[in-house]
């Protein structure tokens, strides 16, 4: 594992992120960067913070299914803390998804979301986000965001990079 520190732009400010810096932690291969958060969070590493690996070897899709995540893909979670009604969990992955659109657009690149947390690109799938949350009550205290998407990796039939 290497540890590195994220610098965020000067103006970025935020509710939930306050500072302009972030943690990083990057292996090489993970069973699941979202389960690889979780336990980080165990070992008291206080949020916010990304772990990112170069491979995982059962990363986490919807429903219990499994993300394909050989060498050359971009697999990352970032791990935040919030307060925030549990009614408003659908919104963390679809603001999630729709930020990352955003971004590759910009590149011009004609990314579709499929609801509500697929990532399409010429009607197949580029990627994906999930969302794990820990809740007290109604309210959600934390969240990792997990995201997954083929770049120059290989990839299964029906999905793109």
């Amino acid at each position: 594992m290497k540890q590195i520190t994220l610098h965020l732009p000067k103006n970025f400010s935020s509710v939930i992120v306050k500072q302009n810096t972030i943690n990083g932690y990057i292996y090489d291969t993970l069973t699941s960067t979202n389960s690889q958060a979780w336990q980080l969070r165990q070992e008291n590493i206080k949020p916010p913070f990304v772990v990112i690996a170069k491979q995982q070897t059962a990363g986490k899709g919807q429903r219990g299914n499994i993300w394909r995540s050989p060498i050359g893909g971009l697999y990352f979670s970032i791990v935040l803390e919030l307060n925030l009604p549990v009614e408003f969990i659908s919104h963390l992955t679809l603001f999630s998804v729709y930020g990352i659109v955003m971004e590759l657009r910009k590149f011009e690149i004609p990314i579709e979301i499929k609801w509500l947390n697929d990532l399409i690109l010429e009607g197949k799938k580029l990627g994906g986000i999930l969302c794990e949350t820990k809740s007290d009550g109604k309210i959600i205290k934390e969240v990792i965001i997990g995201v997954g998407i083929n770049y120059k990796n290989e990839i299964p039939e029906g999905r793109i990079s």
